[in-house]
């Protein structure tokens, strides 16, 4: 008579103010279907709630009798191993649990079917670009250590400090059609008052169908259909506020970090954290680069820069040499008011 094989157990976060995680039984039913980043249905207390499967294990830390997983939520995980990983981090960083911190990385709607907006979707709204600019010798020098950094897949760190109009976009685009030339993904997180066509058509119109939007007016079940696609490796660019940090993009190449001194990237309701903090976890924990970009920069980066933490670049003029706005200081210490005469007769 062979030997019974161990029905296995998984840990399991589940969204309750307790530091600590619960072991469940896998049903034989499950077994096969069950991975880390899974979402399953479990009971607690008397009722039943959604838990995520933090890892597999062959036998109970206890010897008691378990609850066993009532069911699958998703048909593939949507959590994959390093985002696992950063949840944890978080957690541990920002003292909070992870099975909250799970939950909060998920849209509400994340079992929805919806589709992107129409607009969203194709690239008749925005056409290709007829002709790339070129980039100027100090563009160049920046892009050429990103590209490096990407085909050797390491998880460097650059901070671009140039001034407005000074072609911070074309950097960014450059590495991330580099990342994605060599089979990568992309995620560019920009504030949210900046989620605007203005702003974001020139990544439509360089990467077409591979990109997708996150804005406040998408519905829950447009965001999951975003979470999904990316999760199955449909989506390869996303950009969006601080809550894209999270999504699940295959084979991170770059994350991308605009105007990285706003305030909108620190979540300020629980569970707390900087995306921009995150986004720098996350991509050392994918070998992806980061690159941040400002023309004011937080003192957090202007630190690390100093320091040597980010290689730091500068783009002191415009690409084409087009004229700076002429500026005027004014010696407020003598005057009353906050604004100058200078600037209310401008």
């Amino acid at each position: 008579m062979g030997k019974k094989s161990v029905t296995p157990f998984a840990d399991i976060a589940l969204p309750v103010p307790v530091d600590k995680e619960f072991t469940y039984q896998i049903p034989p039913s499950l077994e096969s279907d069950i991975a880390p980043g899974a979402r399953v249905i479990v009971p607690f207390g008397g009722r039943r709630m959604t838990g995520y499967v933090m890892r597999l294990r062959d036998r109970s830390p206890d010897r008691v009798r378990l609850k066993a997983i009532s069911r699958l939520v998703d048909d593939i995980p949507l959590l994959h191993g390093s985002l696992l990983e950063l949840a944890a981090w978080m957690a541990d960083y920002y003292v909070h649990p992870v099975g909250e911190i799970l939950r909060a990385m998920l849209p509400p709607a994340v079992k929805g079917k919806g589709r992107l907006p129409r607009e969203e979707e194709g690239t008749g709204q925005f056409p290709e670009e007829a002709e790339r600019p070129p980039l100027n010798p100090a563009q160049r020098e920046v892009f050429e250590a990103v590209r490096d950094s990407i085909r050797a897949a390491r998880a460097d760190r650059y901070f671009l400090f140039g001034v407005t109009g000074s072609g911070k976009t074309e950097v960014y685009l450059r590495a991330i059609d580099e990342a994605l030339g060599g089979g990568k993904s992309a995620l560019v997180l920009i504030p949210e008052i900046a989620l605007i066509p203005q702003t974001t058509s020139r990544f439509r119109r360089r990467f077409g169908r591979d990109i997708a939007v996150l804005h406040s007016r998408l519905t829950g079940a447009q965001r999951a259909s975003i979470w999904k696609g990316a999760s199955r490796g449909e989506i390869r660019v996303v950009i969006g506020p601080r809550s894209a940090v999270f999504v699940p993009l295959r084979d991170l190449g770059i994350i991308v970090v605009d105007e990285e001194q706003d305030s909108s990237y620190k979540q300020e309701e629980k569970p707390h954290y900087n995306a921009v903090a995150v986004a720098a976890v996350r991509a050392q924990m994918e070998k992806a680069v980061l690159l941040l970009g400002s023309a004011t920069p937080s003192l957090e980066t202007y630190q690390s820069a100093r320091r040597g933490e980010l290689r730091q670049f500068r783009l002191d003029s415009r690409p084409h040499r087009e004229p700076m706005p002429s500026v005027d200081i004014v010696d407020m210490r003598e005057r009353e008011g906050i604004f100058s005469d200078e600037l209310l007769d401008a």
